[in-house]
């Protein structure tokens, strides 16, 4: 078994958790909004980690 499995994504390998999913989304909080600041995807095929920003808009363009 590659890792005990501690319930749908986290997973355990001896003393290290970690949490196995091929995509994050990283998302801060305020006290006004939240806001999803970007995406984070894992590649299994060659272990690359991908950033991208699609929740972000470009707004009107000011003077």
């Amino acid at each position: 078994m590659r890792g005990a499995r501690r319930s749908r994504w986290q997973m355990q390998e001896g003393r290290l958790r970690f949490i196995a999913a091929s995509r994050a989304v990283v998302v801060v909080w305020t006290s006004l909004a939240h806001y999803k600041v970007c995406q984070i995807v894992f590649s299994r095929r060659d272990g690359s980690v991908f950033v991208t920003f699609p929740h972000f808009t470009s707004g009107p363009r000011g003077s």
